[in-house]
């Protein structure tokens, strides 16, 4: 897979839990995207990203 197509098909999800303003836990996630019927990478619908704000590579320290 190019790595265009690998873009569109791919994402990357980070989370923190906090409390008391100390963090409890971290986790990241890989998602790809792809189609069902044909095991092939699929492009990210637009409802899904507009659901999740794009973060930078310096995650987290830019969610701050």
């Amino acid at each position: 897979m190019n790595r265009d197509a690998e873009r569109r098909s791919h994402a990357e999800r980070g989370n923190e839990v906090e409390a008391a303003e100390t963090v409890l836990a971290k986790s990241e996630t890989s998602w790809a995207f792809v189609d069902y019927r044909t095991g092939s990478p699929k492009r990210i619908p637009p409802e899904v990203s507009r659901a999740f704000e794009v973060v930078t590579d310096d995650w987290p320290a830019a969610t701050r």
